[in-house]
């Protein structure tokens, strides 16, 4: 029997709304878990990928997870409730966000992520093709170089 993939978002601002509607327009997850602190907005976000994942291909069941107080103590809370998917932090300053969650959640290595570098990265890639009118498929960061003093 194959494990549960499980994966948990904990923030449901822009960002964070539109992570949960990617894992389960993808169907990487096979349970999706949401936490806000905003009731209403974790119900409505519940609701609205109930409602979308209806009409997808595969099966994928979300639902509002238990952690109402997302202050310093979360971590914990989450910690203690046995949580065992994936954790992907939106939070900044998110390397510092993500490196304690990993730490005080304690799940093993590969299974907390943040999306810090790589949305400022596609965020600066976007400024860069508005300001100079190329295509942003034909940006690339690898071809940006940073001036260094002589």
């Amino acid at each position: 029997m194959t494990k549960k993939r499980i994966v948990g978002v904990i923030g449901l601002g822009h960002v964070g709304a539109h992570v949960a509607y990617a894992l389960v327009v993808q169907g990487i997850a096979d349970e999706l878990i949401l936490v806000d602190q905003k009731e209403q907005k974790l119900a409505s976000e519940v609701q609205d990928l109930r409602d979308a994942a209806a009409y997808l291909p595969h099966r994928v069941t979300v639902r509002a997870g238990d952690f109402a107080d997302l202050g310093e103590c979360y971590a914990h809370k989450i910690k203690e409730s046995g949580f065992d998917g994936v954790l992907i932090n939106i939070t900044n300053p998110c390397d510092i966000v993500t490196r304690e969650l990993a730490l005080g959640v304690g799940l093993p290595r590969g299974r907390v992520f943040g999306t810090g570098t790589g949305l400022d990265t596609s965020r600066l890639l976007s400024a860069l093709a508005r300001q100079t009118g190329i295509d942003h498929k034909s940006v690339s960061y690898t071809h940006l170089t940073l001036p260094t003093s002589d």
